[in-house]
């Protein structure tokens, strides 16, 4: 492997422009068959596979396809006086009209007719619900807008409109300026860890052209299958920061090598058979943890899974294939354009040799540290409950928030969660006599608010049934009611009838979603807990150092989940980062985070480890191992989080709470899994732990494959000068440059 990454790099960096053309080929070629097969295509469907609610959906689309389209309700409110006065009445009536002719409009009822049920007790707030015969795929932002238009005249009339439903959520989705604003803090940071433009700039353009060919292949993979909304930002979110990340790595070991007297060519080779192979390691381990979110088995969150893997494989493609190129293009160019004078260290920094040497002098007192802080940040945890947003947590001022509130501040808090019954009997008769029996038994439920009567398909052989909850969809009484319906209510109520009853709606598969992912995360858990360990016992050739990895990692994902309970869930701190009030944890969301900040967790344990690793085999000093692996590496592994830390957490400043919740999650599970384990926790075990870190059982040392992840057993072709001993920890001299610099 060595070898080859060797014979990639120096050809890469000999023939810069066939590369740099390849690429740029390449990308012009995924997003022309992108543009030719219709574009983007991400749809939200949330359909747990063999749920009660799938099963459901499965029946209303096959017998009952006019009620299976797409549907948007539509909130009259009036502020002062009635919605039923006649200059209202009339302009109401109208706009119904106008709506009910729009393209593809099957039914936009008037919600003022006497008996409807639409208008409120005090008159100031009424709905419709405009139900379109396609999917949501098939309309678009003109559909919405012909909507809003046909109801201006009660608009004019004085009535306030406000709009739910998918095609709303669509068509009002505002750009974020979090990717930029990321982009634009990691330049800085790279700026002042290099102290050139040309190296700040080859990590940067090395990462957007490889976020340009990921997001292009999502795009045809959308497609191809189902991807959620919210999955191509989490990828580029995730994309963002491992491409910056395994290019400063790999720009960090080339100047270091153009430092010591390697040519360009040779030095990008060098670097490629040395870094690389911890950088493909770790790309690997993370590509591996996302894949895993497919044991859950529900399309929409494996989207996430294989969408964001999709962009960390080409990054680590950019980064043993394009960068060495750029590297190879610029040569000794990379220090031009200097804003800051940084001294290199071939030894190591010393600011972290002594932050190592400090950390080991007293290594129970700094696990004792770590272990308290991490297990109080990880505490709430334990009181994590799952559930889903839904328009009662988007911001105050957009149309989903004002019509849910209207809506629940007229007709109750569970109007805004309707339950979907469907009902199929062999028979129109049944169907009549079993309706009549399943509407009764839902009304002496004391969670249901109202039930409305039957709707029977064409046929006469499938109804739907609507029932109201007492409590808001985020209740837990209204999980509770959910349950009790689906065991008692309709299994009573069908008692001896030919017919089959399924409860779906928003709300039921939200529940059936979470209940899904509780029951798989733990062999979710285990499973990517367990390939990894293998991995590091493959690459470490060790026992200790791949468990302890594995729960220190798990440590940190739950500290993770700690802090966004604490301000989700909790409420403490919410409006800090623009929410309006609690929002309960995303049923997907600790599954996706224990995914991706496992491989992210792998990554730093990767570079410090093997560098520790490094300089044990060298040395044999377990000890002094520990501080020089740390002297060498914490430059740019603090570096690397600093941007990781940067990147994810300017997508908090969103609208999206899903977004939100990813970037606060991973900012500060990465801040921590760098700072508190990766430069503390690490050290110190290490050095308790001693020579007995890198033994290993003979007769697992027989089968293991070696594993070189430094490319100790690559001989370079150009031998660098001699680098000068080793400045000890209690060195008294100044500080300089280059003990505050990340990277050297």
């Amino acid at each position: 492997m060595s070898s080859l990454l060797h014979r990639l790099g120096r050809s890469s960096a000999r023939h810069p422009w066939r590369v740099l053309s390849g690429w740029l080929l390449v990308i012009c070629a995924v997003f022309g068959i992108a543009g030719a097969s219709g574009g983007s295509d991400y749809i939200d469907q949330f359909k747990v596979p063999g749920s009660d609610s799938t099963r459901a959906q499965e029946v209303l689309e096959k017998e009952f396809p006019e009620a299976s389209g797409t549907s948007v309700i539509v909130v009259y409110h009036a502020e002062k006086g009635r919605l039923d006065e006649p200059a209202r009445r009339a302009a109401v009536a109208e706009a119904a009209h106008h709506a009910q002719s729009l393209d593809h409009v099957v039914a936009a009822p008037d919600p003022l007719t006497p008996g409807s049920g639409a208008l409120s007790h005090d008159g100031r707030t009424a709905h419709t619900t405009v139900t379109y015969d396609v999917p949501i795929d098939e309309l678009g932002e003109k559909d919405f807008a012909a909507l809003e238009k046909a109801n201006a005249t009660a608009e004019h009339a004085g009535a306030e409109l406000s709009y739910e439903g998918a095609l709303v959520d669509n068509s009002t989705k505002q750009e974020s300026m979090s990717e930029l604003i990321g982009l634009v803090a990691a330049m800085v940071i790279l700026l002042v860890s290099f102290g050139t433009f040309v190296a700040m700039g080859l990590p940067i353009l090395t990462a957007l052209l490889g976020l340009a060919l990921g997001t292009g292949g999502n795009i045809i993979l959308s497609q191809l299958t189902t991807i959620g909304s919210a999955a191509p930002t989490v990828a580029t979110m995730i994309g963002l920061g491992v491409g910056i990340d395994y290019a400063l790595f790999l720009v960090t070991r080339h100047r270091t090598n153009l430092d010591n007297g390697m040519d360009p060519e040779e030095s990008a080779g060098q670097s490629l058979a040395t870094a690389g192979q911890a950088l493909i390691f770790a790309g690997f381990t993370v590509v591996i943890a996302l894949m895993g979110l497919q044991i859950v088995g529900i399309p929409y969150v494996g989207s996430f899974g294989y969408t964001s893997a999709v962009v960390v494989t080409v990054m680590v493609l950019a980064a043993i294939t394009l960068l060495p190129a750029l590297l190879g293009l610029v040569g000794h160019r990379i220090n031009k354009l200097r804003v800051l004078t940084i001294r290199p260290a071939p030894n190591g920094s010393a600011f972290w040799r002594r932050w190592a040497t400090a950390v080991t002098r007293r290594p129970k007192t700094a696990v004792a540290a770590c272990l308290i802080l991490m297990g109080l940040l990880a505490v709430p945890a334990l009181d994590m409950r799952l559930g889903q947003p839904d328009n009662g947590t988007k911001n105050a001022n957009t149309t989903q928030r004002i019509a849910y509130d209207h809506l629940a501040e007229a007709f109750g808090p569970g109007f805004n969660g309707p339950l979907t019954i469907s009902l199929s009997t062999p028979d129109t008769a049944t169907l009549k006599s079993t309706g009549t029996d399943v509407v009764e038994a839902l009304r002496q439920d004391p969670g249901i608010a109202t039930v409305g009567t039957p709707i029977p398909n064409q046929k006469g052989t499938t109804a739907i049934v609507t029932a109201v909850p007492k409590t808001s969809p985020q209740d837990e009484a209204t999980s509770k009611l959910v349950d009790r319906i689906r065991d008692d209510v309709l299994p009573g109520a069908l008692d001896g009838a030919r017919g089959q009853a399924h409860v779906t709606g928003p709300t039921a598969a939200n529940i059936d979603m979470a209940e899904r992912i509780s029951e798989r995360l733990v062999l979710f858990i285990g499973a990517v807990v367990g390939i990894s360990l293998l991995l590091l016992v493959f690459a470490f050739r060790s026992v200790w150092v791949p468990v302890k990895a594995a729960v220190l990692n798990v440590l940190s994902v739950f500290a993770s989940y700690g802090a966004v309970v604490t301000v989700f869930q909790n409420g403490h701190g919410s409006k800090l980062i623009g929410l309006d009030g609690t929002v309960p944890i995303i049923s997907f969301v600790p599954m996706m985070l224990f995914a991706i900040l496992f491989g992210l967790s792998m990554d730093y344990e990767v570079f410090v480890v093997s560098r520790i690793r490094e300089e044990y085999a060298r040395t044999k000093d377990a000890a002094a191992s520990v501080v020089d692996g740390v002297a060498h590496t914490g430059r740019v592994v603090s570096a690397a989080a600093i941007i990781m830390v940067t990147v994810f957490g300017c997508f908090v400043i969103g609208d999206d709470p899903i977004i939100k919740m990813f970037g606060l999650g991973l900012s500060l599970a990465v801040a921590l899994d760098a700072f508190v384990i990766r430069l503390v926790l690490v050290p110190a075990l290490m050095k308790l732990m001693g020579d007995a870190s890198w033994r290993l059982p003979r007769w697992l040392d027989r089968v293991l494959p070696h594993i070189d992840l430094e490319g100790g057993s690559h001989d370079p072709k150009a031998q660098p000068r001699e680098i000068p001993p080793p400045v000890g920890p209690d060195r008294a001299d100044e500080p300089t440059d280059e003990d505050f610099a990340p990277v050297g």
